[in-house]
């Protein structure tokens, strides 16, 4: 016996394809026209332009909020924040963790290993404003429209 003939023994038999030539006055056909004419909103080069473009954004962001901390210039009001949540004596681990998110982020490769890292990046951040009971929208908005960005690239 061969190998194959093993492996369809142990699994059943093999699905058939799908025959995509159903007759329009059949449900399963109006269906499945109807299915694929909505994720045609959602499919295509515009939606991963967008989403990358959402990423871009969000991983400038991550870039430039690391730099401007790192340089102590114009990030008086993150460098006040880091002091109310007691993280002033890790400002640099904190920046250069922001710069290597953003780096990640805008690599297209790396982008999925920059999607988890600057989430927990921004995890951290909401939970560092919880604590001295400041607004968490900020982060909360980028960390929503980075996982927006990166659904949108994975429907190509």
């Amino acid at each position: 016996m061969s190998s194959v003939s093993l492996l369809t023994i142990g699994l059943g038999p093999l699905p058939r394809k799908h025959d995509d030539s159903c007759d329009s006055t059949t449900e399963i056909g109006l269906v499945s026209r109807e299915r694929s004419a909505m994720s045609g909103l959602f499919d295509g080069q515009a939606s991963l332009k967008t989403g990358r473009a959402l990423l871009v954004l969000v991983g400038v962001v991550l870039i430039l909020a690391g730099v401007l901390k790192i340089v102590n210039v114009g990030a008086d009001d993150m460098l006040e924040g880091l002091e109310k949540a007691n993280l002033q004596q890790h400002r640099t681990l904190i920046s250069v963790t922001a710069v290597v998110c953003g780096v990640l982020l805008l690599h297209p490769r790396l982008w999925k290993i920059g999607l988890y890292m600057s989430s927990a990046y921004w995890g951290g951040a909401i939970v560092s404003h919880m604590t001295y009971d400041d607004s968490v929208v900020l982060p909360a908005v980028f960390l929503t429209t980075m996982w927006l960005g990166a659904g949108l690239c994975r429907r190509v």
